[in-house]
């Protein structure tokens, strides 16, 4: 199954109240795994430790221009700008987003230094060196070309600019069937239809020039988290089937309780890892 960007708007448009219902949206405006370590004991904690180890990795300051792939509800840029007093601009492809995003910022008093846009991060129509940052968060699963975007990400940044993207990355490039069937059960429920490894990052941002660049494995930090999306999984599953034969969702919906399974096994077996991926542009 080959997913569009109307899927991904799709998706979602459709899980935005169980974001709001078991993933804390409402106060952390968090969609992506939290990260727990000494420093985050619960979950909510974890949701936002995550945008706080990216940005003490990339250095963050208040004379940064964030560009934020994949934003989301704004929780990451809003975290940023409120706590670091730099500027932040937000993309994603979801209408709904942005208008969340928007309010989000002003609600929590930066709307003067954020701005949240409608497109795709990959064809941003922004100038050359116009970000000291490049920051992507559990949203750059979603490139349709993981190379595109490690080059963008290079075009827009500014001499000393850095890149900074966690997400989902694949273990390995050969899978058995059996190791492929876990991979596509839970890159199908979320419309991801391929995720690259950390080295072939490390390729891509060679290839156009970044230097000092880091690949780090943080499955375990974020264990917790998909270890809680586990234990939602079979009474979801069940749910998802019986409405989905009632016709009262889609297939791509009911997939989504699918997902919450296999998320969880595959990192259990390796068949996927959680990552941080890492680079800077030369002076």
């Amino acid at each position: 199954m080959s997913f569009s960007r109307k899927d991904v708007i799709d998706y979602y448009d459709k899980t935005e109240i169980s974001f709001r219902l078991w993933w804390d949206l409402n106060t952390s405006m968090a969609m992506h795994f939290g990260y727990t370590d000494e420093k985050a004991k619960t979950f909510r904690e974890s949701l936002i430790r995550f945008n706080e180890v990216m940005a003490e990795q990339a250095r963050i300051g208040k004379d940064d221009r964030v560009y934020d792939a994949g934003c989301g509800v704004g929780g990451s840029s809003i975290y940023l700008t409120h706590k670091y007093g730099c500027s932040a601009v937000g993309a994603t492809v979801c209408p709904k987003q942005t208008r969340s995003a928007t309010l989000n910022a002003q609600r929590k008093g930066v709307a003067d230094r954020t701005r949240f846009v409608e497109m795709d991060y990959c064809r941003p129509g922004f100038k050359d060196a116009s970000f000291t940052v490049v920051w992507g968060l559990e949203s750059i699963c979603y490139a349709e070309s993981k190379r595109k975007f490690v080059h963008e990400a290079y075009r827009m940044l500014k001499p000393g600019g850095r890149i900074i993207v966690a997400d989902g990355f694949a273990s390995k490039h050969d899978y058995t069937p059996r190791e492929q069937k876990i991979m596509n059960g839970w890159l199908s429920g979320w419309a991801v239809n391929s995720i690259d490894t950390g080295n072939d990052f490390i390729k891509y941002g060679e290839e156009i020039g970044f230097k000092n660049m880091s690949y780090r494995n943080v499955t375990r930090n974020v264990m917790p988290s998909s270890r809680k999306l586990f234990m939602f999984s079979i009474p979801a599953i069940i749910l998802a089937k019986i409405q989905h034969r009632l016709g009262f969702i889609s297939y791509l919906e009911s997939l989504h309780s699918i997902t919450l399974y296999y998320q969880y096994v595959g990192l259990k077996k390796k068949v996927w890892e959680y990552g941080i991926f890492y680079g800077e542009k030369g002076e």
